[in-house]
């Protein structure tokens, strides 16, 4: 039985360097992934009534601008993988397992992060807003906020938004 106990105690010891290396990884790595191909953005006008899987949580991404003369693309990244992006006022929605995700929403300007814990048949609404702030004659910046939604005005802006599909090259 001693034996039992301390083998299984020096297999728990040997993993724990792999399981700090994995924490180590910089935030942008564990929520947006490797860099990706090209975005391919199209959006259409109407509702698109999305159900979870299930067992699954529902997430719905929402891009709003404003200010800016040309919509930005926005990718966005689930725990490590390219899940599907934005132009302009849209949105996309997907499925996630319950439990904690790390969310990345990348435009042209910069790159924010957020991270959320999934229930079972609950919905998220996620919103990254671009704003682009004029500086004067010729100059201007960026400012890019994201983070989570009240239900009411998540479902109200996905009434008036164009749903977003993805292709990547």
């Amino acid at each position: 039985m001693t034996r039992l106990v301390l083998s299984g105690l020096a297999m728990g010891l040997l993993a724990l360097p792999s399981l700090a290396q994995s924490t180590n990884a910089p935030p942008t790595t564990i929520a947006c992934g490797t860099s990706a191909g090209e975005f391919h953005i199209k959006t259409k006008p109407g509702l698109h009534p999305a159900q979870a899987e299930a067992g699954k949580a529902l997430v719905y991404f929402i891009e709003k601008d404003e200010d800016t003369l040309i919509a930005p693309t926005t990718r966005v990244g689930l725990d490590g993988a390219w899940v599907g992006g934005t132009r302009g006022d849209s949105y996309f929605f997907f499925s996630v397992a319950p439990g904690v995700h790390h969310l990345c929403a990348m435009t042209n300007a910069e790159t924010v992060l957020a991270h959320f814990t999934a229930k079972e048949g609950e919905v998220y609404y996620f919103l990254v807003k671009n704003i682009v702030i004029n500086r004067g004659t010729w100059t201007s910046s960026n400012d890019v906020t994201f983070g989570p939604l009240d239900s009411d005005e998540g479902q109200m802006l996905v009434d008036r938004d164009e749903y977003a599909t993805t292709k990547v090259h």
